[in-house]
């Protein structure tokens, strides 16, 4: 039998293309759009966390932050520095800030875009700690 190689699915700029649009649609708070364009880069192949957080922050933006927590929280067996941080602000939203800065200041200290995002994080609240206003 002969095996029959596929070209994949989707290729890189065609990945980055579809992400970029699903962002577009969480940042609207659009739960249908971003959920269909993640589970299907998801269903894909594609690697990465995006099919977790780009869900999630569209439940952010559209004032669904329970929701947003859950979808985290079962991602929350991921190392992934990004998901922890989006679970972090997830929790800051949710009115649960100071378990949004515990667990902001256990990845704060890498390099990563995760880290960046949670020491942002913590630095939001010492701003406000110092009387200055908070972003």
């Amino acid at each position: 039998m002969n095996a029959v190689c596929h070209p994949p699915l989707l290729e890189g700029n065609d990945i980055r293309l579809l992400a970029d649009i699903g962002f577009i649609a969480a940042g609207r708070g659009d739960v249908v759009t971003a959920d269909c364009i993640f589970k299907g880069l998801h269903a894909a192949g594609t690697t990465g966390v995006a099919h977790i957080i780009g869900p999630a922050v569209a439940r952010l933006n559209a004032g669904i932050v329970f929701e947003a927590l859950a979808l985290l929280r079962v991602a929350g067996t991921s190392d992934d520095e990004s998901i922890v941080a989006w679970r972090a602000i997830a929790l800051q939203v949710a009115g649960m800030p100071h378990e949004a800065r515990r667990l902001a200041r256990t990845i704060a200290s890498g390099q990563s875009a995760g880290a960046r995002l949670a020491r942002g994080l913590c630095a939001q609240r010492l701003a406000g700690a110092n009387g200055r206003t908070q972003a």
